[in-house]
């Protein structure tokens, strides 16, 4: 998926151009290193992603990235993946690279996670168009009379755009806040002279 690519491009520009990955890194691992040594033991590397991500969250969607902080099973799959074990340390340039591969995780995780969400919320609005066109074409007057109306409305558009709008509306919190954002405040506009 094209998608997927563009947002792991985006995060690969934000490590290499923003001095605060490697500030968020230091600080993480600092945290967690209580013994002051060069290396922490691997289990203490999922223990870091929380101080990671309180640094550096804010500056990765300032940056125009968002991020869903990764649990501490898909941490331990993504250390595993990179060739850790179990009682393994790692260093501080190593850590810095698994939370390069972590937050690039982060931010396809939080992109799936949209995708699907607006694809689930336009077939269900698409599914619920069909079902209120139906519904309204069953009332006896006002189906015939609606009928040609109705037939302007094509599902295939009108339905997933319904569902869009749902799924903005639902994490929005209110349908006022859609409405002005697709047709602007009105107030004022018609004034009697």
């Amino acid at each position: 998926m094209q998608y997927l690519g563009d947002v792991s491009k985006n995060v690969e520009d934000f490590i290499r151009k923003s001095d605060q990955f490697q500030k968020a890194c230091d600080s993480a691992f600092d945290q967690v290193n209580v013994k002051g040594l060069r290396t922490i033991p691997i289990s203490h590397v999922a223990l870091a992603t929380v101080y990671f991500f309180k640094d550096v969250s804010t500056e990765v969607e300032d940056y125009g990235i968002k991020v869903k902080e990764p649990t501490a099973d898909e941490v331990k799959k993504i250390l595993l993946d990179n060739g850790f074990n179990e009682g393994d340390d790692v260093s501080r340039a190593e850590f810095e690279t698994l939370y390069a591969a972590i937050l690039k995780y982060a931010a396809v995780k939080c992109a799936v996670g949209f995708a699907q969400k607006y694809g689930m919320g336009m077939a269900i609005g698409f599914t619920a168009f069909l079902i209120l066109k139906k519904a309204i074409r069953a009332v006896p007057g006002v189906g015939s009379a609606a009928k040609p109306f109705l037939g302007l409305l094509p599902a295939p558009l009108f339905g997933p755009l319904l569902g869009i709008l749902g799924v903005y509306a639902a994490d929005k919190g209110d349908l006022a806040d859609v409405k002005l954002k697709l047709f602007g405040d009105k107030k004022g506009q018609f004034q009697s002279g």
